[in-house]
């Protein structure tokens, strides 16, 4: 249980950390930055319709701010997943390159051993290319 709660420390902090990141990149900070500021003008302001204009305004930026970020933690986790996929197509084909090395020291007075690893080899191959394209 305790193990457990600690663990579950670690990711908040790991995700606090990765947020404050995120967060403070220019192309976030900036946007919600100025729309926060546009909203405070709403204070100095009497007149209805011009704190709707303002606060639409603020909104705006705050909007963009938060799109920057979600694109941002996107490409993130996109290039995860690639670099996921990327090393399973790796390993799949390092498999095959075992396998035909162990093709070369076979007989040939023993094809039905050939056979069987050419149909793993040939399994191996297509989940290398499924691999792929889902990449």
């Amino acid at each position: 249980m305790i193990e457990n709660t600690n663990q579950s420390n670690m990711t908040y902090i790991k995700g606090l950390g990765q947020f404050k990141t995120l967060f403070f990149k220019p192309r976030v900070f900036a946007f919600i930055f100025t729309g926060v500021g546009f909203m405070f003008l709403t204070f100095l302001t009497h007149d209805n319709a011009l704190e709707l204009s303002i606060s639409g305004i603020a909104s705006v930026f705050i909007g963009i701010g938060v799109n920057n970020f979600t694109a941002i933690e996107t490409e993130q986790k996109d290039e995860q997943k690639l670099r996921r996929k990327t090393q399973q197509a790796i390993k799949t084909l390092l498999l095959i390159q075992r396998k035909t090395k162990k093709i070369k020291t076979l007989t040939t007075a023993n094809p039905h051993l050939i056979t069987l690893e050419l149909g793993e080899m040939n399994d191996y191959i297509e989940l290398c290319i499924e691999y792929l394209e889902e990449a």
